[in-house]
């Protein structure tokens, strides 16, 4: 009088039973049961709906996810090629510049000694004397620019070296401070110089110190209008004496003294957008009134890379109320150069 029906499959099922009595006669209708069998709850039509659902959204993700990945990477091939081109464009334009210098070199050199043995004579008129100082120092402008296109080309070629000798900074850097009051003196600029302690002794590059000074009191004289100053300073720091945003990407020695040389002048300033242009070869800041000097994009470039073969830092300081301020640091420890970028002659025992 039982019955057991296992593993059936979900759906409607009929249990039909006939049954006799004690003397064996058969009820032949019988009786019958209507059975469902629910399926479990993972085989419902909502499961099953689900399951539909949940696999279109994976789907719609992985689909997404593709799509989103090869734009990406179609995006970033897209800016390597334009970078790829930006630079063969800038390494074309190095390139063409540099032939017109070492082109041009030569007949300015043969310009510029005549002129200069023409300025230095006395026995000529004082007007033809003023317009032949003119010409010479424009040509000696050229001269210059000539030069920087050069080192520039050679600082990308590898070829830049650095060679530094031991001697009084300060009393190096006062000689171009004697050279620029000249200019100074021409623009109504005021011009100071600041050396702490007075005399520094220091190992430099005498040559590309030189040119760092050089073209940054250059640009600041271009962006500073009659009546206004600039001014430049000098001082020796130990390395806790740097702060911490000075010390970022500076060679690092306790023990190594540094210079720090700031240059700050009275014109319109940097902007924050254009900070991290100015140092890029060939960039210039857009013009505005109250220029002396006329510019290239090529000084601050050169500056910057100079200043990296140093193995030191420079940044705009941005805390002046007007204008901009300069600051290169750089390390003038013996220990802080290898023995090939010491100058022979400036060796001791």
């Amino acid at each position: 009088n039982s019955a057991f029906y296992t593993n059936l499959s979900p759906g409607k099922y009929i249990f039909h039973i006939k049954a006799s009595n004690n003397d064996g006669v058969w009820n032949e209708e019988g009786r019958s049961l209507a059975i469902i069998v629910q399926p479990p709850l993972w085989r419902t039509w909502y499961a099953y709906l689900f399951y539909v659902i949940a696999l279109a959204v994976i789907s719609y993700a992985i689909l997404h996810y593709v799509n989103i990945k090869r734009n990406l990477e179609a995006g970033l091939k897209l800016k390597q090629l334009e970078k790829q081109k930006q630079e063969e464009f800038h390494e074309a334009k190095i390139r063409l510049f540099t032939n017109f210098s070492h082109e041009l070199r030569t007949p300015l050199m043969l310009i510029i000694t005549p002129f200069e043995e023409l300025v230095k004579r006395v026995d000529i008129p004082a007007e033809l004397h003023d317009k032949l100082s003119i010409i010479y120092k424009n040509a000696q402008k050229l001269l210059l620019l000539v030069n920087q296109l050069m080192d520039l080309h050679k600082n990308q070629a590898g070829s830049l070296d650095l060679k530094v000798s031991e001697g009084d900074v300060c009393e190096y850097i006062k000689e171009i401070y004697y050279a620029f009051n000249q200019i100074a003196l021409t623009n109504e600029v005021k011009f100071s110089l600041n050396c702490t302690p007075k005399t520094i002794n220091a190992w430099f590059d005498k040559s590309l110190l030189e040119k760092v000074v050089f073209n940054l009191l250059s640009n600041a004289f271009k962006y500073t209008p009659s009546g206004e100053s600039v001014t430049m300073e000098v001082s020796e720091k130990s390395w806790n004496g740097l702060g911490t945003k000075q010390t970022d990407g500076l060679y690092k020695d306790e023990n190594a003294n540094y210079l720090v040389l700031r240059v700050k002048d009275s014109g319109k300033g940097i902007e924050e957008g254009e900070v991290d242009k100015i140092f890029t070869p060939f960039y210039q800041i857009p013009e505005t009134s109250g220029i002396n000097l006329s510019g290239t994009g090529i000084g601050l470039s050169l500056v910057y890379t100079i200043v990296q073969l140093h193995r030191g830092v420079i940044y705009v300081d941005n805390t002046e109320r007007s204008g901009a301020c300069f600051v290169v640091i750089l390390p003038i420890s013996r220990s802080a150069f290898s023995e090939d970028q010491i100058e022979r002659a400036s060796c001791r025992e």
